[in-house]
């Protein structure tokens, strides 16, 4: 096993608490939510990137499966809720941007799985049901730290260890 030959994580293994790689010494929570913002942002640069890379000028119409503009819209509504004066400048937002702002993790996975995009993203991503599992990663972290205040206390040592190698 390879963990075991670089001797990752092979305290954990040890102690007989399952695989879980340590932080490095002084990384914070903060830190792992900018990590997390930072990951959530390049990754949706880059499918944007990659999407109209297929399509061009229609890339939202073509590439993006009406599920994720559902959830996308849905998301506004929420957003529209809380602040409806905000409704003029939501609407001078382009697609690109209502895409970075109000896509979710799920959004990502559907995107990139999308049949007809796939071939593209699979050079990247590989094997769809690693990547599926890999946004599934990102989107628990995420909601473990951001945007979701009451859980915070919940997090475990071994999940924020996850999320940060994640």
């Amino acid at each position: 096993d390879l963990r075991e030959k670089i001797h990752f994580g092979a305290e954990l293994w040890r102690d007989g608490k399952g695989w879980s790689p340590s932080r490095p010494a002084g990384v914070t929570d903060e830190d792992i939510i900018e990590i997390v913002k930072d990951t959530e942002l390049k990754s949706k640069s880059f499918i944007i990137e990659e999407i109209k890379k297929i399509y061009g000028e229609k890339w939202w119409e073509d590439g993006v499966p009406d599920i994720v503009k559902n959830v996308i819209d849905s998301h506004i509504k929420d957003h529209l809720k809380k602040v409806p004066y905000e409704q003029d400048k939501i609407n001078l937002y382009t697609n690109e941007k209502k895409f970075e702002l109000y896509s979710s993790s799920f959004c990502l996975k559907e995107v990139v799985k999308e049949e007809k995009n796939w071939k593209v993203f699979s050079s990247s991503f590989g094997d769809v049901e690693y990547m599926s599992s890999q946004f599934k990663s990102l989107e628990n972290i995420r909601n473990s730290y951001i945007g979701h205040d009451e859980r915070k206390e919940e997090v475990g040592e071994i999940e924020k260890n996850l999320g940060y190698w994640g």
